[in-house]
């Protein structure tokens, strides 16, 4: 459920969990090659997929330019969405790590979320985003599923084709990565 239009989903997760943010500091920020992570003072952790970045900057992500240990989590939440794909990635990581640090939202569901999405044979499924384990495991139903991503892996077509397949299709999973590079609230639409 889309809420409080006007507003987009970047700006209602840095809403929401601002309050948290200044009260953290961050102990360690971590820049892999396919994920990154952050760690607060209470010891929660939270990561994000890392775009691929030119070895220039990933040496530089916990240099001075870059916030790391003792900042403020609010720092690197600010990151969130933005133009610069690693502070986005360190942004959302430690959006993650603050959303576990705190109680689930009141709505919040365990369990795999496929069994939450209760598909039916001849669903349409456009994953957006190519997560592989998630890809593999709805290839398994008698569902038609597409993925498209702005790095396409095997199994799936370029992310320009999510305009035309989003509207044909019944379900959409759109992944995390989508709030990393900008691209959410535009496939929402």
């Amino acid at each position: 459920m889309i809420e409080s239009r006007g507003s987009t989903v970047k700006e209602r997760i840095i809403r929401r969990l601002l309050p948290a943010a200044e009260r953290h500091t961050v102990r360690r920020v971590q820049v892999g090659l396919i994920y990154s992570a952050v760690q607060l003072d209470s010891g929660a952790v939270g990561v994000a997929y890392t775009f691929p970045q030119p070895r220039e900057c990933r040496e530089d992500a916990g240099g001075e330019s870059r916030p790391s240990a003792g900042a403020k989590a609010s720092v690197l939440l600010a990151g969130l969405g933005g133009a610069d794909l690693l502070a986005s990635t360190l942004g959302l990581a430690a959006a993650n790590a603050l959303l576990a640090d705190g109680p689930p939202p009141p709505d919040a569901r365990e369990g795999d979320v496929l069994e939450s999405l209760h598909l039916r044979d001849g669903d349409r499924v456009c994953m957006v985003g190519c997560f592989v384990p998630v890809l593999r495991s709805l290839e398994s139903r008698e569902i038609s599923v597409t993925a498209v991503d702005q790095l396409p892996k095997p199994g799936s077509l370029p992310a320009r084709e999510a305009e035309r397949l989003l509207p044909e299709s019944q379900v959409a999973i759109i992944t995390a990565t989508s709030l990393i590079n900008g691209t959410l609230d535009p496939l929402l639409e």
